[in-house]
């Protein structure tokens, strides 16, 4: 099977990579609301392009191989930076060693690419990351309409990054990343998700990449044959690889979404989102955007989803 998916995001100056959301939206799903998370008033055009392929070698066995490009272009002036890409590549083999007990391993690698403007040749932070994981899946059947999956996976992760006094020399450091995510099955709708993850973020608003230990909890499902239902909460703690020992900040944010559908093609949409971050502790951070060092806000939303077939049978 081959995925490719092309994104074009025209909005307001955010943070939403400081932000825990584990899951990305699935093909036909629409983009999250990153404009839900506007700081200023400046915008940038976002451009990404992700391309996925795996191969079932048999029932048991199957090789995937993904690849992702994302650029970031600040469209305001007085930014100290101008433009930001990163590169997102790895491959994972799975087995299935009963119906339901699996184990996979992987290796990926990242690298990003930050622009300064008052830098030598405007040339910011280059950092990459080696990442070799192996990890494990469970799933508990108590009966067809309650069900529980647990999956979790963890290795050392080599981070190449500038050091605090020179953003221009970089430095090898290895730190253990660990993934884990418990997703509850409640009837035939409901849908209960927690995820733990420690590991490292490349994120264009803040300057250079960051450790940090998320926390993620949602609740989906139906309350009526037509109507869903969502709600999700999240909380992260981190720590900036260029700043000063001890120099972290706080993010959390909280949500709920509900839909309509009118018919097979049309939806009516309606959200409450709540954001906040903190960089208090972190004096002069996020370093590229001018943000304010604390933030926080509630927003409501409405809308209409449709979805268009491209062919009908």
């Amino acid at each position: 099977s081959v995925l490719v998916s092309e994104t074009f995001i025209y909005s307001p100056v955010a943070l939403p990579g400081l932000f825990a959301n584990p899951l990305p939206p699935e093909l036909g799903e629409p983009l999250p609301p990153d404009s839900n998370f506007a700081v200023t008033n400046d915008k940038v055009v976002n451009l990404s392009t992700t391309t996925a392929v795996e191969h079932e070698f048999s029932l048991r066995s199957a090789l995937t191989g993904n690849a992702s490009y994302q650029y970031t272009n600040y469209l305001a002036e007085d930014t100290p930076s101008s433009d930001w890409s990163t590169l997102d590549s790895g491959v994972v083999y799975r087995y299935r060693v009963t119906e339901t007990n699996s184990l996979r391993t992987g290796y990926n690698y990242r690298r990003a690419s930050y622009a300064l403007r008052d830098a030598p040749e405007g040339q910011g932070p280059q950092p990459d990351e080696h990442y070799l994981f192996i990890g494990a899946g469970f799933e508990r059947a108590f009966s067809n309409e309650q069900r529980t999956t647990l999956s979790f996976e963890a290795g050392p992760s080599i981070f190449s990054a500038p050091t605090a006094t020179d953003l221009l020399a970089t430095g090898d450091r290895i730190r253990f990343a660990f993934d884990a995510l418990v997703a509850h099955q409640a009837g035939k709708s409901w849908l209960l998700l927690a995820s733990f993850n420690r590991g490292s973020q490349f994120n264009q608003g803040y300057g250079g990449p960051v450790f940090a230990d998320e926390l993620f909890g949602s609740v989906t499902g139906f309350i009526t044959s037509k109507t869903d239902i969502t709600a999700s909460m999240a909380y992260t703690d981190g720590q900036s690889v260029l700043a000063i020992t001890g120099r972290e900040f706080v993010t959390s944010t909280a949500g709920a979404r509900i839909r309509h559908a009118l018919s097979r093609n049309w939806a009516l949409t309606a959200q409450y989102f709540y954001y906040s971050y903190d960089f208090t502790s972190a004096p002069g951070l996020p370093a590229l955007i001018a943000v304010p060092e604390r933030f926080s806000r509630n927003s409501v939303r409405a809308g209409v989803s449709v979805f268009v077939p491209i062919s009908r049978r």
